[in-house]
């Protein structure tokens, strides 16, 4: 594990201590939480963007012709 120095403002850190004291966690672990998370959403979004670039419109457009033209099932409705 590696230990490193964040800048926070003051403010942030305030709430985030409360936070901590209240909900049992360290500081430390919240911070590696968030990271993990947002480092998650990042590489999500890396995912899609290469999985869209597959695709094309025009074999969505084949896909869409073969769906029956039906009225929406019950709750489906607008």
């Amino acid at each position: 594990m590696t230990t490193i120095t964040v800048q926070i403002p003051d403010s942030i850190l305030n709430h985030l201590e409360s936070l901590a004291e209240r909900e049992g966690f360290s500081v430390s672990q919240f911070a590696s939480s968030a990271v993990s998370e947002k480092l998650a959403v990042f590489q999500s979004l890396d995912f899609l963007k290469q999985e869209a670039e597959k695709g094309s419109v025009e074999e969505f457009q084949q896909l869409l012709k073969q769906i029956p033209n039906a009225p929406p099932l019950p709750g489906d409705e607008m």
